[in-house]
């Protein structure tokens, strides 16, 4: 991918920053599986917006010095409607904003949000993840129908499989692209051994994703190690936690940088690499973070990430 830009503007001096925000780890859910750390309860979670004012937040992303795209992560970001409505409505009309979009598990009531201006629900990409071990379809599809009969958009949901469930995939993703035209995700469940062992049953399990996800996405989401590879995620990228901390992506430390900085009190700090970086992790299982590697060609140009995944297995899957 090296210098050659696309909407982001890699390997320019002014690239689009891409701002990963864990909002909370308040969360309803109790996935096995989560790679997150979650709290059943507010007062028990690590909350952005108890931690420090909206307001405060808002203003931060208004200090950026260039044009930024913003991920927000949880936990379930929904959860605190009076403090995530706000900051939504305002970031959400911030100049400055290319890309919008939250991850959710649609458990959240629509109406809560009236805040959110329509204009700016329709801008917010939705990428809502169906847990069938935690939620039965017939209630899941219920309350996706009025998300989306709110104005707000759904650009994907995020099926995640343990493998025994990998044979009911077609009939979720008809269900839902006959109902509202959205993608279904096959997204395996990355804890599951059947999908990231190393031996024969992996190999099994890969095959039955095969043909649902292309080869760059098969790899990534069954474990193919990324250390070591050139990537520009982390030289664009920022995780920032509830408390304000802001870390360059995936732990990447960088000489003469500080480890952390504080986000609120200093955002003009975010500074971006002119070259990629050699990833640290020894895989990467996040499509916005490896369309980023040099050998994703094709990936990373786009501004809306989850448009240009959705557009790749969508055509994957007709392919014949």
């Amino acid at each position: 991918m090296s210098a050659r830009g696309g909407d982001y503007r890699v390997g320019t001096a002014d690239p689009v920053a891409i701002i990963e925000l864990a909002v909370t780890s308040w969360c309803n859910y109790r996935c096995a599986y989560c790679v997150t750390t979650v709290q059943p309860k507010r007062d028990l979670a690590t909350h952005a917006f108890d931690r420090h004012p909206v307001a405060a937040w808002i203003a931060a992303f208004a200090r950026l010095p260039g044009e930024f795209a913003l991920l927000c992560r949880g936990g379930e970001p929904f959860l605190d409607h009076e403090g995530f409505g706000e900051f939504l409505a305002a970031v959400g009309a911030n100049p400055r904003l290319r890309y919008l979009r939250v991850d959710t598990n649609g458990s959240w009531a629509p109406e809560r949000y009236a805040q959110v201006p329509r204009a700016v629900r329709a801008k917010i990409q939705l990428n809502v993840s169906f847990h069938p071990t935690q939620v039965e379809l017939e209630a899941f599809a219920r309350r996706l129908a009025r998300i989306v009969d709110a104005g707000w958009q759904v650009a994907m949901i995020n099926y995640v499989m343990e493998a025994g469930q990998a044979g009911d995939y077609a009939r979720v993703r008809d269900r839902f692209r006959d109902a509202h035209d959205i993608y279904v995700n096959p997204n395996p469940d990355a804890f599951d051994p059947a999908w990231t062992g190393l031996a024969l049953g992996r190999r099994v399990a890969q095959g039955a994703l095969a043909p649902l996800l292309p080869a760059l996405d098969l790899a990534r989401k069954t474990g193919e190690p990324t250390v070591g590879k050139p990537c520009f995620f982390p030289a664009i990228g920022w995780f920032v936690g509830p408390e304000g901390r802001a870390e360059r992506a995936c732990g990447v430390r960088v000489a003469g940088e500080p480890r952390a900085i504080d986000f609120l009190a200093a955002p003009e700090q975010l500074r971006p690499l002119p070259v990629p970086v050699r990833c640290p992790q020894r895989e990467c299982g996040c499509l916005d973070r490896y369309a980023f590697l040099e050998e994703a060609d094709g990936r990373g140009r786009a501004i809306d990430l989850l448009g240009e995944y959705v557009a790749a297995c969508r055509a994957h899957q007709r392919a014949p």
